[in-house]
């Protein structure tokens, strides 16, 4: 009898994807990035940061670690379907859409690092969806009310012109549906209350977790930045 011939087991294939200018963009389309792991480097080769980190990243490359690599140039951002704004630069992002994973990279740049990276993102799970019910509280306030869960407060004027500027933002920041109470209080009530944390000016926002000391939000006042904030705020 002739011995069994194994089988060959069919590794999954891994693409590079690099993105430097308008004519590489016939390699991307916002679909690719629904299936799989994906590793993305948001970068420029005028900034010295991403210059001196370029080697580390081609070594990584040239490991062939087990995810999808996209690699875009500041000159192509604008052309990209980016999850979240991208406020400094090189950022690294890992993505997986089907799982609902999203993870910014925040460690020293190395080579070991990364590859830790990239292991214990690919190995998290969808995260559960809980039933849960944020309030939103315009302009009522009971210091009791924030001994419990996680909130977002807003601390603004009628007659503030950045406050009515930034308000459109703000609604659709909660239109986002962020899974975080949400509380508003005017200045109007402000003279007759004390308010739960320090405002320094208006429009004011913070984060307030009565376990927690409060954190102000000093970030661009978009609708995309709140969201950051709050999930940054949240893990």
């Amino acid at each position: 009898m002739k011995p069994k011939q194994r089988k060959k087991v069919s590794r999954p294939k891994y693409k590079t994807i690099v993105l430097e200018t308008e004519k590489d963009l016939k390699k991307y389309s916002k679909e690719m990035l629904n299936k799989d792991d994906w590793l993305i480097l948001y970068h420029s080769h005028q900034c010295p940061h991403c210059v001196s980190m370029m080697p580390m990243w081609n070594k990584l490359k040239k490991s062939k670690p087990t995810v999808n690599i996209l690699e875009v140039e500041s000159a192509v951002f604008d052309h990209i379907d980016m999850q979240e704004p991208v406020m400094f630069i090189p950022t690294i992002r890992f993505l997986n859409k089907k799982k609902n994973i999203f993870e910014e990279y925040n460690g020293e740049k190395t080579l070991a690092n990364l590859k830790k990276f990239i292991k214990s993102s690919s190995l998290k799970k969808t995260p559960a969806k809980e039933n849960k019910e944020f309030s939103i509280v315009e302009n009522k306030y009971d210091r009791d009310m924030l001994n419990e869960g996680h909130w977002v407060i807003l601390y603004h004027s009628h007659h503030c012109p950045h406050c009515i500027s930034m308000m459109p933002e703000w609604q659709r920041f909660k239109e986002m549906k962020p899974e975080i109470n949400i509380l508003e209080l005017e200045n109007e009530l402000l003279r007759s209350i004390e308010p739960p944390t320090e405002v320094s000016g208006y429009p004011t926002i913070t984060y307030y977790d009565v376990n927690k000391p409060p954190v102000k939000f000093n970030g661009e006042r978009t609708a995309e930045a709140l969201q950051k904030f709050i999930r940054r705020m949240l893990l």
